[in-house]
């Protein structure tokens, strides 16, 4: 059977376990061998799903986000976002992309699956690791260029050239430390062109219904319950 390796990093408490501990029941009545990997393990611990399952520290951002005139309690899109919470230069990356990658390895993983932990998605694409993302669709954007806008509502000119040029900045910003973090790992011959391209090797699962999905009916599979295990078909 494979080896799954459910990964987060997510720090909202028990709730934000939910699909990962739902999908951890279905893997192992298949007789999977399961491992979970998320920033929070105090409420890991008190999910009796993860019971009898080995729980392991996702690697943490030290001082993210430390440039604090680019903070923004209101991100515009996948790319500012990321750059607030540690992608923001080659040095905050680095560290925490090696520990996933040495992480996944040692696990011999087989399948990621991952919930909001992009930093796994990247590790599991440079380790040729077959993944699934999950969750609803805020957390599961779309594979384009450019990134969706979290803010689709902003239809006045002059907001849209300024959404547009702060986010052509940011993805500039996000490519040249994703890149660098590559290179500086001896992956020098990977790179990267486009932010979307940190999860296009992923599948994607959405915990939704396309009425609900934050960025519109799309063609991947809704579910609003993680599926059967007649439903799971090749990916496991």
């Amino acid at each position: 059977m494979a080896k799954v390796v459910l990964c987060s990093e997510r720090v909202f408490g028990t709730e934000s376990l939910g699909d990962l501990a739902a999908c951890a029941v279905e893997l192992l009545a298949q007789g999977h061998s399961v491992s979970l990997v998320c920033s929070d393990l105090v409420a890991a611990n008190l999910r009796s799903e993860f019971d009898g399952i080995p729980l392991f520290q996702a690697p943490m951002f030290g001082d993210f986000g430390r440039h604090g005139d680019r903070h923004s309690s209101r991100p515009k899109n996948l790319s500012q976002l990321l750059i607030e919470n540690g992608y923001e230069s080659v040095d905050s990356l680095t560290p925490v992309l090696r520990a996933w990658l040495h992480l996944l390895a040692t696990l011999d993983v087989d399948h990621v699956i991952s919930d909001r932990a992009p930093t796994a998605m990247l590790a599991s694409s440079l380790l040729s690791a077959s993944s699934v993302m999950i969750g609803d669709g805020f957390s599961v954007p779309p594979k384009n260029a450019p990134l969706a806008s979290f803010r689709p509502w902003r239809s006045e000119q002059q907001k849209l050239i300024r959404d547009q040029a702060q986010a052509f900045n940011d993805d500039q910003v996000l490519l040249e430390s994703i890149n660098g973090s590559f290179s500086g790992l001896g992956f020098g011959d990977v790179h990267i062109t486009a932010p979307f391209e940190i999860y296009q090797h992923a599948e994607q699962w959405l915990m939704s219904v396309p009425e609900m999905d934050h960025y519109g009916k799309r063609d991947l599979p809704y579910v609003v319950r993680w599926p059967s295990t007649s439903a799971l078909g090749d990916a496991v």
